[in-house]
């Protein structure tokens, strides 16, 4: 069996390089701590085991961030050419990099604590009614592996009266969120493929950002709400843009009669800051960019040194992010942690 890959890279690697500066380091702002460093791109968005999970023995697998380094590595020869100032990008191409961008959004720290807060709500409705007597609670407990089944009726009957309580809580597992990131990848990813794409390049005074939630999603009318959740990427006056480095950036927005599919462009310098300074306010805990400068100047601009980000819970069209109950139950396998 291999080694377990401790260090996972929510934001690739590859992907971070294309933000250094001429040293190949990165400048980065940490919301919680207040701290500028200056940093390698190995030592940036990194988190311990962020996407193990257990194969059918129980061992700890790297499947999932095997997966991830195969997107990766399809997608960074296309964000290579595309720096190159190649004019042209193949279908076989968008599609690969579509992939790519989606997982910018679904593999993310900020997704993930979305995701908790959204399946905490799913798992306190659905403790209620699992939990609601002691003949409920025996029929949950006994679809867990382990000796549920074998359960005194006192033990089960104490858990009944700790839930109603307050004192306990069902937890669910990362690894659920994971497999919502994998089942979800590609069906976004078709979605974004299908959208009308420009690729933009910044402009010559200034240079793309990135953060821990790299899309920077604007509304081209001023009386739209500017809180976006997942389905308004798709509204006619919404317009989504992703860095690729910290020259090109691919701007996404709903299909329109007449219109080509793929367009190149230079970037004005007000849209520039306006899509850093988005980015920026919409980072959960992280900046970067290839210059202190810049990233100072974004940090009081936006005022994110003072502000903590709030995770925002939006409604999906469909039931997108929405689980069964089925599905918490069958990831709900370590049952109760009791509260302090």
């Amino acid at each position: 069996m291999g080694t377990t890959k401790k260090r996972n890279h929510y934001l690739p690697r590859a992907y971070l390089r294309g933000f250094c500066d001429r040293q190949g380091l990165l400048w980065s702002f940490d919301r919680r701590s207040k701290e500028y460093r200056r940093l390698p791109p190995d030592s940036a968005a990194v988190e311990k085991e962020f996407y193990i999970v257990k194969d059918a023995t129980g061992r700890k697998s790297n499947a999932i961030e095997d997966w991830l380094a195969q997107c990766e590595n399809a997608a960074i020869p296309v964000i290579r050419k595309i720096e190159s100032d190649c004019p042209q990008i193949s279908e076989p191409e968008r599609h690969v990099l579509a992939r790519f961008i989606a997982l910018l959004r679904l593999r993310t720290t900020v997704f993930n604590a979305e995701m908790e807060e959204i399946l905490d709500h799913y798992a306190r409705t659905l403790g209620d009614l699992l939990f609601s007597d002691e003949n409920s609670a025996r029929e949950f407990i006994a679809q867990l592996p382990g000796n549920g089944a074998d359960l005194p009726s006192e033990r089960i009957e104490s858990w009944v009266s700790m839930w109603k309580a307050g004192q306990c809580t069902l937890k669910i597992h990362r690894e659920y969120i994971i497999h919502l990131m994998f089942q979800r990848a590609d069906s976004f990813a078709e979605e974004l493929f299908a959208m009308n794409w420009s690729i933009l390049r910044s402009h010559q005074k200034t240079a793309f950002i990135i953060s821990d939630l790299p899309w920077s999603i604007l509304s081209v009318d001023p009386a739209a709400s500017t809180d976006f959740g997942f389905s308004d990427i798709f509204l006619p006056h919404v317009r989504t843009i992703v860095p690729l480095t910290r020259r090109t950036a691919v701007m996404l927005e709903v299909r329109s009669p007449g219109v080509s599919r793929v367009r190149f462009g230079r970037v004005p310098r007000d849209f520039n800051r306006t899509v850093n300074r988005t980015i920026a306010d919409n980072s959960h805990r992280f900046v970067f960019s290839n210059s202190d400068a810049l990233l100072r100047r974004l940090v009081k601009a936006t005022g994110i040194d003072r502000i903590d980000r709030p995770v925002r819970l939006y409604a999906d069209r469909e039931g997108w992010i929405k689980p069964d109950a089925s599905q918490i139950i069958g990831i709900t396998v370590q049952g109760f942690n009791s509260r302090p």
